[in-house]
């Protein structure tokens, strides 16, 4: 008796765990990407300068990407691509006009959203910044050479790892005379 007991128990919980594998796996493949955090922030020297967000002309400037979960757990994959509004076209800021981003965003938006690099937000582009580790993108913009306010954003792609692709929200630094 004991026995046919035990080997009853033994078949249930086996067919059990049967199912739940079968249920995870099933959802795995049929999950949607949610959505995470994307925030843009922008550092000279070492030092974030918000929440003024302005520069002296001829500051160099950085842009730091971080991507999280809905957790909040820093992105493990995935891909970031900086962008900032022009009011021309081009290849490089030798031949656009940078402008804040509602010339890009507005309702008469004239501008467009100009790629500068994309790196992997685990690459290890934010070292110098403290941010070694996963979900953080950096790339040294450079310095404007004349007072101005420049529009910047970046499009993040989640490359499989279960976070949204999405663009951020678009923030404007400006470059002041001394």
């Amino acid at each position: 008796m004991f026995h046919r007991t035990l080997a009853l128990i033994v078949r249930t919980l086996a067919l059990i765990i049967v199912l739940v594998g079968t249920s995870v796996s099933t959802v795995a493949q049929g999950a949607q990407a949610i959505l995470g955090t994307y925030e843009i922030s922008f550092f000279s020297n070492g030092k974030d300068i918000a929440p003024y967000l302005t520069l002296l002309v001829g500051e160099e400037l950085v842009l730091q990407a971080h991507v999280t979960d809905a957790a909040l757990v820093d992105a493990q994959r995935g891909a970031v691509t900086f962008q900032y509004c022009s009011l021309r076209g081009g290849r490089s800021l030798t031949q656009t006009d940078p402008a804040p981003s509602a010339a890009c965003d507005g309702v008469d938006a004239t501008g467009t959203w100009i790629s500068v690099v994309t790196f992997k937000v685990d690459a290890g582009t934010c070292l110098g910044l403290g941010h070694g580790g996963s979900g953080y993108a950096c790339v040294d913009f450079g310095a404007i050479r004349s007072p101005r306010k420049v529009g910047f954003r970046f499009r993040y792609t989640g490359q499989g790892s279960g976070i949204a692709d999405f663009t951020s929200a678009a923030k404007d630094v400006s470059w002041v005379a001394p």
